[in-house]
């Protein structure tokens, strides 16, 4: 019987044999929760499930590439990298830029952007809670919010003390 193995992307590779199948378990291409398609039927099956096979699932001593079975009639093929995750947020990021440093830089100048400048101010404290966002901290996205409203409300205090004075 041969089998369709469903990639990651979706795409089925295939059909291949039991001894294929075999080969690739071996070399880390298939694991037990991969769905593989039976290819006269059309059943979908995980790989753990389909016994008569006769192949375990040993871990390869090595780690392996990003590879995936090869489609039929190819002879290697091999599937575009995977991406990482991002990083998950910690106080000290790559190139020297503390995440903590510019959250407390954003809360200032949105601050600041209510009495003073608050075109200059606002647009600064958005610029540093957007690369606080980029490195991940949790609250990147509250003081972003925070500035645009002290800027829009400094642009008031400003139009309405003016018009009080004329």
């Amino acid at each position: 019987m041969r089998y369709f193995v469903v990639g990651p992307d979706g795409q089925q590779y295939g059909p291949a044999d039991a001894a294929t199948l075999n080969q690739w378990v071996t070399e880390g291409r298939i694991e037990a929760n991969t769905t593989l398609v039976e290819e006269a039927t059309g059943v979908s099956r995980r790989a753990g499930e389909v016994l008569n096979m006769g192949y375990s699932y040993a871990q390869p001593s090595a780690p392996t590439s990003p590879q995936m079975p090869p489609t039929y009639g190819e002879s290697s093929y091999q599937m575009p990298p995977t991406y990482a995750q991002p990083p998950a947020y910690s106080p000290q990021m790559a190139g020297g830029k503390d995440p903590n440093s510019l959250i407390n830089q954003a809360w200032i100048f949105g601050t600041l952007g209510l009495f003073c400048c608050p075109v200059i101010f606002t647009t600064l404290a958005i610029m540093r809670s957007q690369e606080a966002k980029r490195y991940g901290h949790p609250q990147a996205q509250t003081v972003f919010v925070y500035s645009i409203v002290m800027g829009v409300l400094g642009i008031l205090v400003g139009v309405v003390g003016r018009l009080i004075n004329w």
